[in-house]
């Protein structure tokens, strides 16, 4: 077990789907209430902190705002978490799996841009990376992420001085080519070579970058997969549906190109 503090009144978010029913979905934002130790802890107190020799029984989550009620002894919007197992693979080859007992939660003090999309924050501060950065694609889109999850630029602290070319990437490439298509520029099989070219250009940039010495047979295998190259450029949402929209333009037999 990893520590985990238990304060009253500590942020934390959920690192999993707890209760559908309920709408406690990962990532949603709560905070301790309290919890029940195990009837045999015997950890020593301090005036403190006390460090637990063992898990507790249950951490009581507060949600603010929530109109449920789970067992009539708890408060309204109080959920009682108790211990849940994981398992997974150490090795693929091996098969060894691994369990780990824990709770689904972790202190909400900072989050990843992909885990914020979509969110309206009441004040952010934001790390766009160091000023010498040889910036890419994925970490623009990061920092735009990070820019806008605020109304107010009162309420945006940015951590540090960032490159001048964070923000001279260009329009993300799945997307525009697939404006490109809809609108009817490029049939579906020109997007299919555009994107080629451009991941064959963007990984050949990334080598140079990286000062890699890397045969041109490396970065053709490189290319092979475009779905998976697009994945480092957008969103996996936005890879996924210029994927499906390309596949169903080029086999749907009432498209005709302009």
């Amino acid at each position: 077990m990893g520590f985990l503090p238990l304060i009253k009144g500590l942020p934390v978010r959920l690192t999993d789907h707890i209760d559908r029913n309920l709408g406690l979905y990962k990532q949603t934002k709560c905070t301790i209430h309290g919890w029940t130790l195990n009837i045999n802890e015997a950890s020593a107190k301090d005036d403190i902190e006390r460090v637990l020799d063992l898990q507790p029984d249950m951490i009581y989550l507060k949600f603010e705002n929530a109109k449920w009620r789970v067992h009539a002894d708890l408060e309204q919007g109080v959920y009682p978490m108790k211990v849940t197992g994981k398992v997974w693979n150490i090795s693929e080859g091996t098969k060894i799996k691994a369990k780990r007992l824990g709770f689904q939660i972790v202190p909400d003090f900072g989050q990843t841009a992909h885990s914020v999309q979509g969110a309206s924050l009441a004040a952010v501060i934001v790390d766009c990376l160091a000023v010498d950065l040889c910036s890419k694609t994925t970490e623009m889109l990061a920092a735009y992420i990070g820019l806008s999850r605020v109304r107010r630029k009162e309420a945006l602290l940015i951590a540090e001085p960032f490159s001048p070319a964070l923000f001279c990437h260009g329009q993300p490439p799945g997307p525009e080519i697939l404006m490109k298509v809809l609108r009817r520029e490029i049939t579906a099989d020109d997007a299919k070579k555009d994107i080629c070219c451009f991941m064959f250009q963007y990984i050949c940039l990334s080598h140079s970058a990286s000062n890699t010495d890397v045969k041109t047979t490396e970065l053709l295998d490189s290319c092979s997969c475009v779905v998976t190259s697009l994945l480092c450029m957008c969103s996996f949402a936005s890879a996924a549906a210029f994927a499906l929209s390309i596949n169903y333009l080029t086999e749907s037999r009432s498209w005709t190109s302009s």
